[in-house]
């Protein structure tokens, strides 16, 4: 794996010597696909929550979630850049590392944008069990940042549950490989916190730092609706401001902070939104790397 050794050096590679590239990103909010289901309008977004962008359509193309992602058999899986809605890119090449120098996004709608590793999908949770719902054993542990630190959890729900307020947690080993432990309890259900497309965080217990596996999640009460949800073990990777609509946001790496990021071979590179309107978001962007 290579490293970028100094200011200069990073120069001249994004100069040439590094093959630098980028990866262009159009994703459009007007329709979300389930695998063997036809397309759907998604609900509007909700203002100051973020909204999860893997389903919609694009370029990437949606991606993939079996069935209607509606309560039933719980299933997870791994991702990675071959997989439907992921942002396409070439692994380095041997001896090498890719390395994310610049993102730039122009929105039609006020928005912060989060590209991030979708590194674990679980999914086919229900909206109305009450009992810890498993995933499948030795089926929601990573295969990427191995070391756990900076994973995340998220809930993310891909068609409605209930409008009776509850509680979600989840269970899970952190970076040091010490298993259920137990995120702090986060309002699921209701306006605000039931809609498809909703992304919502999972706090780690208190001193955990990351994320290797997730083992289950689990509702303190109906929300009177099963709908379909599942949980993700993501690595964010870069925040970009597109509040200003139009022109949208740029992160140069290069001469700003922070640092050029790590894209892991395999990884699968995807869009998240915290909402600033409830108009249905347009992202049209690239992301720049180099090889080092």
């Amino acid at each position: 794996m290579g490293n970028i050794s100094s200011l200069d050096n990073l120069i001249a590679l994004a100069a040439g010597t590094g093959v630098p590239g980028s990866d262009f990103i159009y994703k459009d909010a007007i329709s979300i696909t389930f695998v063997g289901t036809a397309s759907a309008a998604p609900t509007a977004p909700i203002v100051g929550r973020w909204h999860d962008l893997w389903l919609r359509t694009g370029i990437p193309s949606s991606g993939t979630i079996q069935g209607n992602a509606s309560a039933s058999v719980i299933v997870a899986d791994s991702p990675d850049n071959t997989s439907y809605g992921a942002i396409p890119f070439e692994n380095a090449p041997t001896g090498t590392q890719k390395w994310l120098t610049g993102m730039s996004a122009s929105t039609n709608t006020g928005s912060v944008l989060l590209l991030y590793d979708r590194l674990v999908q679980a999914y086919g949770f229900n909206g109305t069990v009450t009992t810890a719902q498993s995933v499948p054993a030795n089926t929601g542990t990573i295969t990427r940042n191995m070391s756990g630190t900076n994973n995340r959890l998220f809930a993310d729900i891909y068609t409605t549950v209930g409008a009776t307020s509850v509680f979600i947690t989840g269970t899970y080993t952190n970076e040091l490989g010490t298993p259920f432990r137990v995120t702090s309890p986060q309002a699921f259900g209701n306006t605000g916190f039931k809609e498809d497309g909703r992304l919502m965080p999972l706090p780690l217990q208190a001193g955990d730092t990351g994320v290797t596996s997730v083992q289950s999640v689990q509702l303190s009460a109906t929300t009177a609706l099963s709908g379909g949800f599942g949980v993700i073990i993501m690595n964010p990777l870069l925040l970009i401001d597109c509040s200003s609509v139009g022109p949208g946001g740029y992160a140069d790496l290069i001469s700003q902070s922070p640092s050029p990021v790590e894209i892991e071979n395999g990884a699968c590179l995807c869009l998240a939104q915290e909402a600033m309107s409830t108009t249905q978001i347009q992202v049209v962007g690239h992301i720049d790397y180099v090889h080092a």
